[in-house]
């Protein structure tokens, strides 16, 4: 369209509803997250060829909006400035028809509620102003105000939620102005809001200085705060404990609970260090105090729960996951009203990654293209045939891939106990902590306090070696796997695959996972303990229906009545797992080489999910290849450079982000004003764990040396990257 800006994609408001999404964001405040709304831009754009209308000539107006991240918010005068860049892209007419009349920037306040507006009239100056949440105009803003709207701006950059027209810029630039940022938030939120909120805001900081591997800096940042707020030691803790610094870490935070002894933030991450160095018991006393003083911290609960995952408590983990207090997952709200019916401008130059929007999200959700006619297009289900189909939807409808963060952890903590004790052990388990339908035929009074370890099953020493040499084999054919990988690099890009390229074999089930299947027809045997009886389902979260239990059965036991979170993460497993098997003896009775070359590669991407929340990555990583093999997929290719970076293979993980950019390239890209946050971050894992000194050689030999990854080798001395010394 020729009144798009050159590389920079935007939503276009219908004519008839110019100001909407102004107006729709002061409406939604009662309904905004933690961070509130992406910062918004809106551009008014006039045509000056006048249009005939029923009562004479108008100039059509619409509006354009477009939600950036990493604008320079710190003053009128710095979003000035980035209006000037605006009216300079601005593409035109093939005549000069369209020009811009107004830029609005709005940026939210998280701790005052309204919203923070800069005004450019083309032509005129700028004009700042505010809306409350009732809408009134206020003029004047206060200092207060408008460090509060700068401080919730670069939240929102270093942890962007989710937007239909994004546009990414780089985040805080300087140490410098990182320090100049954490001073600000300093000012508006410590000693004036709650410690929970306090806490909440400046974990956001942390966790992006580590994702970034600055680890030094957040240390020194952090222990400078807490002259201000000893509170904020809890960051610099983790900060060491991230470098290994653990004994630090203990005495620091040590130091800091003996003036605040009520801090759960403090106790949790003193727990957490235990934790790391097996020293389970301090961390199982910390918890228990953590959970007295927050009993709705999720956190608390579940590093209980892992400790007596470690301990092979196996019994209390799961007493624990039973009562685990579970909250949804944060809604992204944009403020905007429903965009269904906004058009989307088509930009003329798409080399630049702002026009490339499906790239600057880490992938969490299913994607695959296939090569059709020399491009990638999305693939259509009616065009599968029938079987296929059914597959996927059976894929697609698994309860365990539709958990939230929270649950899904918590179902990935019983993943990791039925690969530890096998199906029918974690069954037993479960009858010993739960009252289940055999119950009522065939009662076993429980001791109390009695734990399920791996001696009660009649464990040894050696079946525990048998299975660290099981791991270590996974992880050493997984290594194997990415130098094959290394060799197929430009294979990926383009065009369709005919070719095969080298999978791992596949090494057969551990025999607690054979033994679970039942010898017909390969489905887990579930019998006597699978499902909880009516009466345990009618529980809520620890809701204990004492009245529906015969009386004298409850004086005989002290068992619980299953939750349905808890039955629900069995029934997902029990899911998962048949699933599995039937992939399995697919592969058995084809011949891995011919079953892969059945269904479509969307199939092969949900199989590796699978595999993946199952914690089978020789699985996952074969499906997960089978799968780029057939065609592209961004959160396939992701799962591998994590799995060939966890299995010390950097070569095959920096081949794996050379596809992405060789894909993207072949899609016109050539320019990077940013790098997504997640590819930089598996980079910069990979500078963490292996060096400057080992990576530069690596890219030189895989010719990428030149690629846009490069540009962020000259800013590790700057930030004292991980890694950047060695």
């Amino acid at each position: 369209m020729s009144e798009t800006f050159r590389s920079l994609p935007e939503l276009i408001e219908p004519e008839d509803q110019y100001e909407q999404s102004l107006s729709s964001r002061i409406a939604s405040i009662g309904s905004y997250g933690d961070l509130g709304p992406p910062d918004l831009c809106y551009i008014t754009k006039e045509s000056s060829k006048s249009v005939l209308g029923l009562f004479g000539k108008r100039a059509t107006r619409q509006g354009y909006i477009h939600h950036p991240f990493g604008v320079d918010t710190s003053s009128a005068a710095t979003i000035g400035i980035y209006f000037r860049t605006l009216i300079a892209q601005q593409g035109g007419g093939k005549s000069g028809t369209w020009k811009i009349t107004r830029i609005e920037y709005c940026m939210f306040n998280i701790f005052t509620k309204c919203d923070v507006r800069v005004r450019l009239n083309v032509p005129g100056g700028l004009d700042q102003y505010g809306r409350d949440r009732s809408g009134a105009v206020f003029y004047g803003l206060s200092s207060e105000i408008w460090k509060g709207a700068y401080v919730s701006s670069v939240l929102r950059s270093m942890k962007p939620p989710l937007s239909p027209c994004p546009r990414m810029l780089p985040e805080v630039q300087s140490v410098k102005a990182l320090r100049e940022f954490v001073n600000a938030a300093c000012e508006v939120i410590i000693n004036r809001y709650p410690r929970q909120m306090v806490c909440k805001y400046f974990k956001i900081i942390c966790d992006y200085l580590l994702s970034k591997q600055r680890v030094l800096i957040c240390c020194d940042i952090f222990a400078n705060l807490a002259t201000t707020d000893p509170s904020m030691l809890v960051y610099a803790a983790e900060a060491l404990l991230r470098i290994n610094k653990i004994p630090e870490a203990i005495r620091t935070l040590a130091q800091t609970i003996q003036e605040m002894p009520h801090s759960p933030v403090l106790l949790l991450k003193q727990a957490e260090a235990f934790y790391s160095i097996k020293k389970y018991e301090y961390a199982i006393q910390l918890l228990k105090i953590c959970i007295q003083l927050a009993p709705e911290n999720f956190d608390s609960w579940y590093l209980l729960a892992e400790v007596y995952f470690a301990q092979q408590r196996f019994k209390k983990c799961l007493i624990i996951l039973n009562i685990i207090p579970i909250a949804p997952d944060p809604q992204s709200v944009t403020g905007l009203p429903d965009v269904s019916e906004y058009s989307r401008t088509l930009p003329r130059d798409r080399s630049s990654s702002d026009t490339t929007t499906y790239l600057l999200y880490e992938p969490t959700k299913p994607d695959f293209k296939r090569a059709i006619g020399g491009t990638l297009q999305e693939e259509l289900m009616e065009d599968l045939p029938d079987l296929e189909q059914q597959k996927i939807l059976r894929l697609q409808q698994l309860q365990s891939s539709k958990f939230n963060i929270q649950e899904l952890k918590c179902y990935q903590l019983l993943v990791r106990m039925e690969k530890e004790i096998g199906w029918d052990k974690l069954l037993k388990v479960r009858s010993g902590a739960f009252l289940m339908e055999s119950d009522a035929e065939d009662f076993t009074k429980e001791e109390d306090g009695e734990d399920f370890s791996a001696d009660a099953f009649g464990e040894n020493s050696e079946r525990d070696i048998q299975l660290h040499n099981s791991l270590n084999e996974s992880t050493i054919d997984i290594l194997k796997a990415g130098d094959s990988l290394i060799q197929k690099r430009h294979f990926f890009v383009g065009e369709g695959n005919q070719n095969r390229f080298n999978t791992i074999k596949e090494e057969e089930q551990e025999e607690t996972l054979k033994s679970a299947r039942t010898p017909h027809n390969g489905e887990i045997n579930t019998k006597p303990h699978l499902k909880p009886s009516s009466k345990a389902k009618m529980a809520s979260q620890n809701v204990l229906y004492t009245e529906e239990i015969e009386p004298e059965t409850a004086e005989r036991t002290n068992k619980r009545l299953c939750t349905r979170f808890m039955d629900s993460l069995f029934n997902a497993l029990y899911e998962d797992l048949n699933l599995q098997y039937e992939w399995q003896d697919e592969v058995e009775k084809e011949g891995e080489d011919l079953a892969s070359r059945y269904y479509s590669g969307f199939i092969w991407l949900l199989r590796g999910m699978l595999a993946h929340r199952l914690m089978r990555s020789r699985l996952a990583e074969r499906a997960l290849r089978v799968c780029v093999e057939k065609g592209f997929s961004l959160y396939a290719w992701k799962k591998l450079i994590e799995f060939y970076t966890e299995a010390g293979n950097p070569k095959a993980a920096l081949v794996c982000i050379a596809v992405i950019i060789d894909q993207t390239e072949a899609d016109g890209l050539n320019q990077w004003p940013i790098i997504p946050q997640w590819l930089s971050e598996c980079y910069l894992k990979l500078i963490n764990l292996y060096g400057i000194s080992k990576m530069e050689p690596l890219q030189k030999e895989l010719e990428i040396e030149e690629y846009p990854m490069s540009a962020l080798l000259k800013e590790l001395p700057l930030w004292k990257t991980q890694g950047y010394d060695r």
